[in-house]
């Protein structure tokens, strides 16, 4: 994909930090997924998007969508949504930064990589069903306080996708460019989780977060930190998508880089970057996703079921 050269720095977001999450330690616990984690000591981050990136030519239709951007993510209270999960030819992979923090305005960040327990639990199976609700709305959201923000309900789970959370948000940002975060709280209780002379005993949560969906014109790729490793591109307006074709979807890319390794050291399965590309229909939301590892397909979410 070309990109343009043009960068600029973005507005810092109104973020009210209260806890931050993510950590994992070295040891892994006897049958959990084998994962690779690259810890990255931080002072108490400020999750802001720093960088876009104008890629040239614009990917799809220019055209603006119509309707306000709100229309296109609902988080009405009760909004349900029934996904269905089909592993692809490929091997899927998961990817979060997750914060915890340490005392005195200090934190830890760890990115991690890893596999589903569903998978290495049962190779086999190549469908899964995930069941996410709008709780309610909640003026904060682990480590943020947005006025417009929702608590999800995560009824069914057998993939995996939120394993360990211990409460699910979104995080909307209503005024001047419309952005939705995603974030996940962890008890510190969590496997890996930091630990300190007293064990877990006082320890905070933490939480990751990542950009999910924003308002810009294609071409716009929005990345949270100096040199973001977990960006996502708004590539245009799609009319092409299956089960949708004629409508206008709004077609997003998220794009998880390599791990950085040394020189001289074997990169393996998990330090693969990938792709995911993500499809929101007005008055519904995503409605698809395709996840990609080595341009193999290897995840394809769609929206068979879906409630208001």
């Amino acid at each position: 994909m070309a990109k343009g050269k043009k960068l600029w720095s973005v507005a810092a977001l109104t973020l009210s930090i209260l806890v931050l999450l993510a950590g994992c330690s070295g040891e892994k616990a006897e049958g959990t997924p084998a994962q690779e984690e690259i810890p990255t000591p931080t002072e108490t981050p400020t999750p802001t998007p720093t960088v876009e990136v104008t890629p040239t030519p614009p990917l799809q239709s220019s055209r603006p969508a119509e309707g306000e951007p709100s229309d296109w993510f609902p988080t009405s209270a009760g909004t349900k949504w029934t996904y269905k999960i089909d592993v692809g030819e490929i091997e899927p992979l998961n990817y979060r930064e997750v914060t915890w923090p340490l005392g005195n305005g200090r934190s830890i960040t760890y990115s991690t990589r890893g596999r589903f327990r569903a998978l290495l639990e049962d190779e086999a199976r190549k469908t899964f069903v995930l069941e996410v609700r709008v709780k309610g709305s909640t003026t904060k959201q682990g480590p943020l306080e947005y006025p417009a923000g929702v608590e999800l309900e995560i009824e069914k789970d057998e993939l995996g996708i939120f394993e360990d959370a211990q409460q699910v948000f979104w995080a909307v940002a209503g005024s001047g460019r419309f952005m939705a975060h995603e974030v996940v709280t962890y008890s510190p209780d969590t496997p890996g989780a930091p630990t300190g002379a007293w064990g877990s005993w006082g320890q905070k949560e933490g939480y990751s977060m990542r950009l999910v969906f924003f308002a810009e014109k294609p071409g716009i790729e929005i990345g949270m930190g100096k040199e973001p490793r977990d960006t996502l591109l708004f590539t245009g307006v799609d009319t092409q998508v299956p089960q949708y074709e004629g409508i206008p979807l709004l077609h997003f890319l998220r794009t998880v880089q390599p791990a950085q390794k040394e020189e001289g050291e074997t990169m393996s399965y998990l330090d693969k970057g990938f792709t995911e590309d993500t499809w929101f229909a007005k008055e519904k939301g995503l409605v698809r996703l395709e996840q990609k590892v080595d341009g193999k397909t290897s995840i394809v979410c769609t929206l068979p079921q879906f409630s208001k």
